[in-house]
């Protein structure tokens, strides 16, 4: 672990070809073990970066298949039923914010015939949807939908923003790492009154680390970014399909004549 971690001290102790092919081999590690302190609290801070995007990551990728599967087999439900009636009234059997998103709707028409919603759904079981809802209550209807989709969809891109500024910020503090490793590797230089490879060399190797570090924490998010992104993307187009197409059906079957 030693020798991984301060690779110049084995080289300078062992100065043969295979040691400073081992040094060549371990370049990052010897880039960080000449960065001054900015570099190395920049480096540690763009792993945490890394860590943070990792495991949002995860955490939404996994949450996003669970939701798909629900989402798809509501769907597949609600092929297979005659009317919203029957959606209704097995609403309990299915989980998913499509679920969420029917009693928003139920609870909407329950208000509109100032009932329970639960006696609503028993009397739809019944006699079906009540008859006679004007343009004003399926609008009615329509809006406490669209709010309950917007809320779902908002639960979905949780954390997303998280992972977005990981994108954006990581360049930056890469470059500012550089920066201020090659400036601090001249004013060395400088100080020392002559030009000199041999001590402007580790210093600009461990500047260069922190972009390197930048782009290996940047790239990965930028892909988790998009990956999700187009999950969420095609999830909401399903679930805006989906209440679309319920209101109509309940349009229908209450037989409110456009």
């Amino acid at each position: 672990m030693a020798i991984i971690l301060f690779p110049s001290v084995f080289a300078k102790s062992y100065p043969s070809e295979c040691a400073m092919f081992f040094l060549a081999t371990v370049t990052p590690f010897y880039a960080f073990e000449q960065s001054d302190t900015v570099g190395r609290f920049i480096v540690l801070i763009l792993a945490v970066l890394s860590t943070l995007s990792w495991t949002l990551f995860v955490d939404r990728f996994l949450y996003l298949k669970g939701l798909k599967m629900q989402v798809t087999s509501f769907l597949e439900f609600y092929e297979m039923v005659s009317g919203p009636g029957d959606v209704f009234s097995q609403l309990k059997n299915h989980h998913g914010p499509l679920v969420a998103v029917t009693n928003a709707g139920l609870t909407a028409i329950a208000e509109l015939h100032q009932l329970p919603p639960t006696d609503l759904a028993a009397q739809i079981r019944r006699t079906g949807i009540p008859e006679g809802m004007s343009t004003a209550d399926i609008d009615r209807i329509d809006s406490a939908m669209e709010k309950q989709l917007d809320l779902e969809i908002l639960e979905m891109e949780r954390h997303l923003s998280t992972i977005g500024t990981v994108v954006s910020v990581s360049p930056f503090l890469g470059l500012l790492g550089t920066v201020w490793g090659v400036m601090m590797a001249f004013c060395g230089m400088a100080a020392k009154g002559q030009p000199d490879i041999n001590s402007l060399a580790p210093g600009v190797s461990g500047a260069l680390l922190t972009t390197v570090v930048a782009l290996l924490v940047a790239i990965p998010s930028v892909w988790s970014y998009n990956y999700l992104s187009n999950k969420i993307r095609h999830i909401s187009v399903e679930m805006e399909g989906y209440s679309a197409e319920f209101l109509s059906r309940v349009r229908v079957a209450s037989q409110l004549d456009n």
